[in-house]
């Protein structure tokens, strides 16, 4: 089962993944490819397979990749088919942050996914937390673009937690970790 944890750009999404993966080590998180930078506390393979373009392009050319897409203008983003598969040979719980596209693109391509939207509804918020991990303003601007876009389509998704502020943060956690048990126990897994 792929658990796909969707949101706007600074809802919290990596961090609660870590918490998650923490409480329960039999989950792995599955890294996607993307050609932006590797952040503070970021390392190949965790959270993401950093590549060139070159190297994207190459993938996609190839049919390995489920899905891409280029998200904040110039850096691209995409799930590798050969590493999805790989990841639920080995794991009843597949953990990955994706953006709403790419939950469709698994579900339409047959995988069982669980999309969990996390939601935040102040945009200042999210660009104060987005700049306070080091973006500058101009691309924390570009982030926060899809902020609309991303928010429409949380109706398809199929849980919806909330996670406003720092306060909220355990709250989440928890709430998705009961999700993702519950839909264990209902696939008898």
């Amino acid at each position: 089962m792929l658990v796909a944890i969707v949101g706007t750009s600074g809802c919290g999404k990596n961090t609660i993944i870590n918490e998650i993966l923490k409480n329960n080590p039999k989950y792995l998180q599955m890294p996607s490819l993307t050609t932006r930078k590797m952040r503070d506390g970021e390392s190949q393979g965790h959270p993401y397979m950093f590549v060139s373009e070159d190297e994207f392009w190459k993938e996609v050319e190839s049919g390995r990749m489920l899905e891409h897409e280029e998200v904040h203008k110039g850096i691209h983003y995409g799930i590798s088919r050969v590493i999805l598969d790989d990841y639920l040979q080995k794991s009843p719980v597949v953990i990955k942050d994706v953006d709403v596209n790419g939950v469709m693109s698994a579900k339409k391509a047959g995988y069982d996914v669980v999309a969990i939207f996390i939601e935040v509804s102040d945009k200042q918020e999210l660009l104060n937390r987005i700049i306070a991990r080091g973006e500058t303003p101009e691309r924390a601007a570009v982030r926060i673009s899809r902020f609309d876009y991303e928010m429409g389509h949380k109706k398809h998704m199929d849980h919806v937690v909330t996670n406003n502020t720092l306060d909220e943060l355990p709250i989440a956690i928890s709430k998705i970790d009961d999700i993702i048990k519950s839909e264990l126990k209902k696939r008898k897994i």
